[in-house]
């Protein structure tokens, strides 16, 4: 009789325990743990902000449809005849023909990609309409953005304050930068930049105009007639 009490009570205690409910408390706490830990990776990769320039505002892709057609461009001391229909593009320096891709990275940069994976920049601006080759960029009130020979990005949001971008394999590095929205002497309004290669580039209208003695010229018909084109640019 007394063996029985005792089986009795151990079974009376043993399902007492099973309705009181739950997992071990070490285990509560563990899992616990865990789903806090991951909720606290979440909630910082919802709050982490992108660090490179907003390119949104600018019509990238309206920007990038400037580059169809054939043009007559000069890049290290050569001149160049580019010809791009869709992402294809056909180049001629006068010595080699080339065959790439066309990506469209930002409101005023391209590159140009070849099968190796290997991309080339191309910065540029839409002037009055019209493609220009180089180092440009265009304003919108107080706000500015502008793509350097280098690589940078500079940016001048509304309030006036200037962040330079560098783009380091993919990844984007902000700093303060150094630029800004003045008059040379001539009175006319210029984008200027610190080192390194720094300088002043003329704002016409809503655009940033790139350097250079050589005015990226349009040229009539296919990649064949800009080849002509170029070689009878480069005997002047």
């Amino acid at each position: 009789m007394r063996t029985t009490m005792i089986l009795l009570a151990s079974v009376t205690f043993g399902l007492a325990a099973c309705d009181k409910g739950g997992d071990p408390p070490a285990a509560t706490k563990d899992d616990a743990k865990v789903a806090d830990e991951g909720k606290s990776d979440d909630a910082a990769q919802a709050d982490a902000k992108p660090t490179g320039p907003d390119f949104s505002k600018w019509d990238t892709q309206a920007k990038g449809k400037a580059w169809q057609g054939s043009w007559l461009a000069k890049e290290n001391g050569k001149i160049q005849a580019w010809t791009i229909t869709g992402d294809k593009v056909q180049t001629w320096d006068g010595e080699q023909e080339k065959a790439f891709t066309l990506v469209v990275e930002s409101p005023c940069k391209v590159s140009f990609k070849n099968d190796a994976g290997m991309s080339f920049p191309r910065p540029f601006s839409v002037v009055g309409g019209k493609l220009r080759y180089g180092a440009g960029g265009y304003r919108s009130g107080a706000e500015v953005i502008f793509c350097d020979d280098s690589g940078s990005v500079y940016t001048i949001d509304a309030t006036g304050k200037c962040s330079e971008y560098e783009d380091d394999f993919g990844k984007w590095k902000q700093k303060d930068g150094d630029c800004g929205v003045e008059k040379n002497d001539e009175g006319a309004e210029v984008f200027v930049h610190g080192d390194p290669n720094g300088g002043k580039w003329v704002i016409e209208g809503d655009a940033i105009v790139p350097r250079g003695s050589f005015v990226t010229e349009a040229v009539e018909g296919d990649f064949a007639a800009a080849k002509l084109a170029r070689d009878a640019k480069a005997a002047e």
